[in-house]
């Protein structure tokens, strides 16, 4: 089930509202309530995965409870390492290996990489916090019960947010659930519908049809529109599913972290990933550079941290070498600009932000393709300045009223400050929820692009 789709709106999402209204006096009842939602959210499209995710969760659940009794031994957290590094590992990342070493020693073995579980890089990586933290002692766990729900809840259980324990403990246990709230929340939920539902999903066919377009035949301008539709495609996709998250949590009493911060506003690459995806990051900073020494062993050291966690940043989005690339590619730019090789912060502003965007949109160029061949036709495509007559179609569909809109509507929000009146937002919002719900059932099933990770 997703956000954008007629069940959920219609049926799961009032009935959760309406009933953790009616529960508000008692919090624990609401917990039930949330997680058996979560488990029907889950099983909704993945029932054959739902083991998967629900023993993830109860296995995390046991293991953070033991690594906080038993601080002083490593087998807790070296186990929630195991399980979850090995669940990723299994379903995620062993075809890959098997076919890299296949090309690379000729070995011939036979695998059938299974089918990919929704959400899996998200609800391993929150359930590995977890234990982790309950191992550092820096909070105390839950229940059982309260340790499966922080890690399956439903708003953030496919895409994220990826939100840690200590951002929601207090309200796992004390929180109230008001018309208030609930009103926040649709002010926030509605305009990350419309963000996904009317630009994503329609900018999304541009960017399709540009690297639908044979290598040989599509010019620098499809080639340019193509990657920065994709661009905003990636950027209203995600951060409407983290604006629909947070605000049904806010509905449900709960404030998760926010996770962009108007990336393409940005003025180096450094900020850029200070502003994108923000909850991951942070995963990152904690869990993988702060332990390899982040920035105390000399800058050498730290350039190889850096380069680490990029290059798993790359890989966590998936198995394959493009992701890594674009990973490595990240983490060079960050590289070069901490070592004062490019100075984005000595250039005027308006240089520094188009060296950004310039880097972000090769890089999501790089980012989107199927395969390494597929990127470098992509990228040679940029110097066919004529293009050639294939083109055609996929350069008129741009001149559609749809594409142009969303195009422009897109551009417009990057660039709007980070908070709109609120007399404003409340005359959008009823619009937007018409305009997206005629869209939903219209054109039916709406995937997110983070469902892939």
């Amino acid at each position: 089930m997703v956000f954008s789709s007629a069940a959920f709106l219609s049926v799961l999402f009032p009935l959760a509202v309406l009933g953790c209204l009616a529960l508000r006096r008692w919090v624990r009842a609401q917990n039930m309530l949330l997680l058996a939602l979560s488990l029907v959210f889950y099983a909704w499209g993945e029932i054959g995965f739902l083991p998967v995710m629900a023993l993830s969760a109860l296995g995390n659940a046991l293991l953070g409870r033991a690594a906080y009794r038993f601080r002083e031994k490593r087998w807790p957290a070296a186990l929630a390492v195991a399980l979850n590094v090995g669940v990723l590992m299994y379903y995620k990342y062993a075809g890959f290996a098997v076919d890299v070493l296949n090309r690379a020693a000729g070995a011939g073995i036979f695998f059938a990489a299974p089918a990919l579980p929704l959400g899996v890089s998200f609800f391993t990586f929150q359930g590995l916090s977890y234990v982790l933290d309950m191992r550092r002692g820096e909070d105390a766990p839950g229940t059982v019960m309260e340790g499966c729900l922080y890690i399956c809840f439903f708003p953030q259980l496919v895409a994220g947010p990826i939100v840690r324990w200590s951002d929601i403990r207090r309200e796992l246990r004390d929180r109230r659930v008001t018309l208030e709230g609930v009103g926040d929340g649709f002010l926030r939920f509605i305009p990350g519908l419309a963000k996904k539902v009317l630009l994503a999903d329609t900018l999304g066919k541009l960017a399709d049809a540009a690297y639908a377009c044979p290598d040989g035949e599509r010019g620098t301008l499809l080639a340019l529109l193509g990657g920065a539709a994709f661009c905003m495609q990636l950027y209203f996709d995600f951060s409407g599913y983290s604006d629909m998250a947070i605000g049904l949590g806010r509905m449900f009493g709960f404030r998760f972290p926010e996770n962009f911060d108007r990336p393409w506003r940005s003025a180096s690459v450094q900020e850029f990933w200070r502003r994108w995806h923000m909850t991951l990051s942070r995963w990152f900073r904690d869990y993988v550079y702060i332990p390899l020494g982040g920035s105390r062993r000399g800058e050498a050291k730290t350039a190889l941290n850096l380069l680490i966690v990029f290059a798993l940043t790359g890989i966590w989005h998936g198995a394959g070498w493009t992701f890594l690339c674009w990973g490595l590619w990240n983490g060079l730019l960050v590289i070069l600009e901490r070592l004062r090789v490019l100075r984005p912060r000595d250039w005027p502003r308006p240089l520094a932000h188009a060296y950004t965007l310039l880097a972000a949109l090769l890089g999501f160029m790089l980012f989107r393709a199927d395969s390494i061949t597929a990127a470098a036709g992509y990228f040679a495509s940029l110097a066919h300045f004529v293009p050639a007559e294939g083109a055609a179609n996929a350069l008129l569909y741009t001149l559609q009223p749809p594409a142009v809109l969303a195009f422009a509507a897109g551009i417009g929000l990057c660039a709007l400050p980070g908070k709109l009146p609120d007399w404003l937002r409340y005359m959008s919002c009823g619009a937007l929820l018409v305009l997206s719900y005629l869209a939903i059932v219209s054109s039916g099933y709406h995937p997110f692009l983070y469902f892939r990770f």
